[in-house]
């Protein structure tokens, strides 16, 4: 009887296969595109709470009292003080919200594109707006509602941690509550790069097979998909988190205390930027993989027959 020996290269491969290639750095044009457009989409949000921040410090004194006793020296009406605004800035913001509110869209826009187009990069094809745009429509088909099915059945596991009562629980099931919205939505944001990297890889020529074949890659491997996505997600929470505790523990009562964070935040930025990045070539990795094996088959089939 005649066997044959097959190396993992002809195997079909999990997601978490792929994460160790996809974290290698490439310094390609288009990952600096990607990361540069995350970059300016936290400049501009450090930019709209600047004014803000610096305001509550002259009302407090010229100090922000940070630096100890957490919580005990902001009270609670510096907080309302800084989530409304004082009224000069107030005024400042009914012309610059809307265009801070544009401004922040157009970035989005383009850190959406930027990703494309590293994908496309990292394929070796070229970055058409069609697959993009209708693999938006095809996720949105075969993954909007078992993901919003998903994320009660994830909801409600956390609501019966509440329940249990104790405090530890109590703290896993608040985490939990921040957590899963943003796993959720990276996971579905995983979906769409599948979707339209498939129809980058090659004409739709038979949609339903082509909805079958991006539901199995994202639903079969569920599992690992969606572990990505939550590790992913907890690991760009901690430092965003990390960041914010040292400008907490830091203080920034002086402009330049002030800059000195959101450059620590810009850092911070570009690390979860890589996490992302590091995301969305390992969908690329991953459909390569099951192509190969899928023409690899269909080889051996041609050759029996």
């Amino acid at each position: 009887m005649e066997t044959f020996q097959t190396s993992n290269e002809y195997s079909p491969q999990a997601p978490w296969a792929f994460v160790k290639k996809s974290l290698t750095p490439t310094c390609s044009r288009e990952d600096a595109e990607f990361i540069l457009s995350w970059v300016a989409f936290a400049i501009a949000g450090a930019w709209s709470l600047k004014s803000r921040w610096l305001d509550l410090m002259a009302y407090s004194n010229g100090s922000s009292m940070l630096a100890q006793d957490w919580g005990t020296r902001l009270s609670g009406n510096d907080l309302v003080y800084f989530l409304k605004g004082s009224p000069t800035i107030t005024n400042v913001e009914s012309f610059v919200g809307p265009v801070f509110i544009f401004l922040s869209l157009g970035i989005l826009f383009l850190i959406l594109r930027s990703g494309w187009r590293l994908q496309a990069h990292t394929l070796g094809q070229p970055a058409h707006f069609s697959p993009w745009i209708k693999g938006l429509g095809d996720a949105l088909i075969i993954g909007l509602l078992p993901t919003i099915l998903l994320g009660w059945l994830l909801g409600w596991l956390g609501d019966g941690l509440r329940w249990v009562g104790t405090l530890p629980t109590m703290w896993v099931a608040f985490l939990w509550s921040i957590l899963l919205p943003m796993a959720l939505t990276s996971f579905w944001m995983i979906q769409w790069s599948i979707c339209r990297v498939q129809r980058l890889m090659g004409p739709v020529t038979d949609y339903k097979h082509h909805l079958r074949f991006c539901f199995n890659a994202i639903w079969k491997n569920v599992g690992s998909w969606l572990s990505l996505a939550m590790i992913s997600t907890t690991l760009r929470l901690a430092l965003s988190y990390g960041a914010l505790w040292g400008a907490w523990r830091w203080g920034a009562g002086t402009s330049a205390a002030l800059w000195s964070v959101i450059l620590i935040q810009v850092g911070v930025t570009i690390l979860n930027a890589g996490i992302l990045r590091s995301l969305l070539v390992n969908v690329v990795h991953f459909l390569s993989n099951q192509h190969f094996i899928l023409k690899t088959v269909e080889d051996l089939k041609r050759r029996v027959l």
